[in-house]
């Protein structure tokens, strides 16, 4: 029982964690000039939005502009994001606890 709680809050900080990585995502771009060089709030949205952007873009090609493909593409870099951070939020909570749970 214990062990089963210990997964279940690390899946549930890891869900947190992507939710606070994605939302601070979005708040960091909407702060973004529309002329002259970006802030450093925006290229902290941009350097937070590139690893799963690529990703996103190497497996859901965009496929049109049609207007239900592009609210398809919007939801589908939603979702990915969002899983994309939550399993490395995942991995280094898991190995951050396996570390401090070793006996010295």
């Amino acid at each position: 029982m214990g062990s089963s709680l210990i997964h279940r809050r690390l899946l549930r900080n890891a869900l947190w964690i992507s939710l606070v990585i994605n939302s601070l995502m979005f708040l960091l771009g909407l702060v973004r000039p529309s002329h002259g060089q970006p802030s450093v709030l925006a290229r902290v949205s941009d350097w937070l939005a590139e690893p799963p952007g690529f990703l996103i873009n190497r497996l859901v090609p965009p496929a049109g502009h049609t207007p239900g493909s592009v609210f398809l593409a919007i939801t589908e870099s939603i979702v990915l994001s969002l899983l994309f951070y939550f399993v490395c939020a995942w991995i280094v909570l898991f190995l951050w606890q396996s570390v401090r749970a070793k006996p010295n």
